[in-house]
């Protein structure tokens, strides 16, 4: 499989070269804030290429809301936070990243983005060690620190922040002071899994008027409805290798000149003559005229135009697919190497949706009967994921 067919990570600044400081306490735990949405510091992540559209999307729920700067928590879709507490018994600063995620603007980024994380990584200065009385100022060395995705998920979720070692060994040679203040220089990185597919297939240009005019067409596609369509041979032969053969090599198509498209329908044969024909389709594919081009591609082996149905059901949202056309999806091409992409994206879609409704769902019964081992397959791991979840949680709330 090339690289084109293969999922990768994105990633984009949330925020971008920030500067703040914090006073650390040996008495009280301390919360700062390391970010808040806010639009003017979204922005792209250096050799990265990017979606427009997406982009576009993102940027937008990124945007602050529309609440007081001193409104709860609960009111903010992302918070962020760095958080301190002394441990008497290791003698040293904890020192973590505490992610705040309201389940409405979650909802919305996961619609649009698989498993996003976020990632904060820069570096602080010791600034100074005190206790009431006169600081003791250090020399302002930085020191790195990181702490690499902790999953976006709804509620409260906590990791400690690594690379704050050579703080303590400073703060024991003070003397263990009580205070010491630190300057703080980072970025926080958004990052998700990309279902996008690359394509370097080229289209054919085919004459417009053929297709408006139909000049000397000597062919004939029946869709399932037994609407017919006029077109020409030499096209469906020029695009695929399976009609060419159909129409040349004694079978009944190359006598009757009349091409059965049982699982094509009306709108699906005039979607698939408009690519063909090299022309934007006037009809937006619906979930299902997608499943049906999708498959047409495969059978006939029109290599581009299954790419391209493969790069459309990839970049669309979770709610635009429905229950049944992710099975459908699914079970068609879980063993087609070349859709590895588009069943994890399906599988994301899947995760969000509740399993009850996957399996009492009535295709979802009839692909048992029909793909026993499939289904069992995806019921298995639809079941770890549930279990995946569940450990993640009791984690988060251990930490």
């Amino acid at each position: 499989m090339t690289d084109n067919h293969k999922s990768s990570t994105m990633r984009a600044y949330l925020q971008k070269e920030w500067e703040t400081g914090i006073r650390l306490d040996r008495k009280n735990d301390i919360s700062d804030h390391m970010y808040f949405p806010c639009v003017t510091d979204f922005t792209g992540y250096p050799d990265e290429k990017y979606d427009d559209e997406l982009i576009e999307t993102l940027t937008e729920l990124f945007k602050a809301p529309d609440v007081a700067p001193d409104a709860p928590l609960a009111m903010w879709g992302l918070v962020i936070q760095i958080t301190s507490t002394f441990d008497r018994v290791l003698d040293r600063f904890l020192i973590s990243a505490t992610v705040s995620v309201l389940q409405e603007f979650l909802d919305k980024l996961t619609n649009f983005i698989a498993a996003p994380t976020i990632s904060i990584a820069g570096s602080y200065v010791i600034l100074s060690f005190y206790d009431e009385d006169q600081p003791i100022l250090s020399t302002p060395k930085p020191f790195r620190f990181q702490v690499s995705r902790i999953p976006l998920k709804s509620g409260l979720s906590s990791r400690e922040i690594e690379g704050f070692g050579p703080l303590n060994e400073k703060h024991k040679a003070s003397n263990n002071s009580r205070f010491v203040m630190i300057g703080l220089s980072y970025s926080i990185t958004l990052e998700w899994k990309d279902f996008s597919i690359r394509s370097q297939t080229m289209r054919t240009d085919v004459l417009e008027k053929l297709l408006s005019q139909m000049l000397l067409a000597d062919c004939i596609i029946v869709a399932s409805n037994n609407d017919e369509f006029e077109c020409h041979r030499n096209i469906l032969a020029a695009h695929s290798d399976v009609l060419h053969a159909m129409l040349t090599n004694g079978l009944k198509e190359s006598q009757t000149n009349r091409i059965e498209m049982d699982d094509l329908s009306a709108d699906g044969v005039r979607c698939l003559l408009a690519y063909m024909y090299g022309r934007e389709p006037e009809l937006v594919p619906t979930e299902s005229i997608t499943i049906e081009l999708l498959k047409t591609g495969h059978k006939y082996n029109i290599a581009n135009l299954e790419e391209q149905m493969l790069k459309l059901l990839c970049s669309k949202p979770a709610d635009w697919f429905t229950i049944d056309g992710i099975l459908e999806l699914y079970f068609f091409s879980v063993n087609i190497e070349q859709h590895e992409v588009l069943c994890e994206k399906l599988l994301h879609v899947l995760n969000g949706k509740p399993n009850s409704n996957i399996r009492n769902a009535t295709l979802f019964q009839e692909m048992m009967k029909a793909y026993p081992k499939e289904a069992a397959e995806l019921a298995l791991k639809l079941v770890k994921n549930d279990e995946d979840s569940v450990n993640q949680e009791d984690e988060t709330v251990r930490i």
